[in-house]
C-alpha cells in the first residue's frame, strides 16, 4: 500500500509541476505578445529612428525653416533641416524629388530654431493659407 501511495503522490507532484510549467509558458507568451506593440528602438540597445531621438542637440547646432524660390519656374518651396547650406546644395544638385524640376533655387527666407520640432512647426505654418499670405508679403 505504501508503494501505491508514493506513486500516487509522485503523479500528483508531476501533474502539479506540469501545471506550473504550462502556467509559466502562458505568462511568458503573454509577455511576448504584450511587447509586440513597442516601437523599434524604444527599448535598451535599440537603434531608434531619427524622429524618436531627442530634438535638442548638446552641440550648438540649430534647426532651420527655410523658403526657396525657383529661378526656373518661380515656384516657392518650404522646408526644414539641420544644416541649411548643405540642404540648399542638395536641392540645387537635383537630389530632392520635390525640387529637381525647378533648379536653380534661391534662398529667400530662413529662420533658426533650437529644436527640430519648432522648425517643423514653423514649416507647417508656412504651408497653411495664413502662412502663405505672410510669405507673399515678403
Amino acid at each position: 500500500m505504501r508503494v501505491l501511495g508514493s506513486c500516487h503522490l509522485g503523479q500528483n507532484a508531476r501533474s502539479n509541476s506540469r501545471a506550473r510549467e504550462g502556467q509559466a509558458r502562458f505568462i511568458n507568451s503573454f509577455r511576448a505578445v504584450a511587447q509586440l506593440g513597442r516601437a523599434p528602438g524604444s527599448g535598451p540597445g535599440g537603434r531608434g529612428f531619427k524622429s524618436h531621438q531627442p530634438d535638442v542637440t548638446l552641440s550648438l547646432e540649430m534647426f532651420y525653416c527655410y523658403v526657396l524660390r525657383s529661378q526656373k519656374t518661380g515656384r516657392r518651396y518650404i522646408g526644414s533641416c539641420e544644416n541649411l547650406p548643405e540642404r540648399i546644395l542638395r536641392h540645387n544638385a537635383g537630389e530632392s524629388k520635390a525640387t529637381k524640376h525647378g533648379v536653380p533655387w534661391l534662398l529667400i527666407h530662413s529662420e533658426e530654431f533650437a529644436t527640430r520640432s519648432e522648425a517643423a512647426q514653423r514649416e507647417r505654418y508656412y504651408k497653411t493659407g495664413q502662412g502663405r499670405g505672410e510669405l507673399d508679403k515678403m
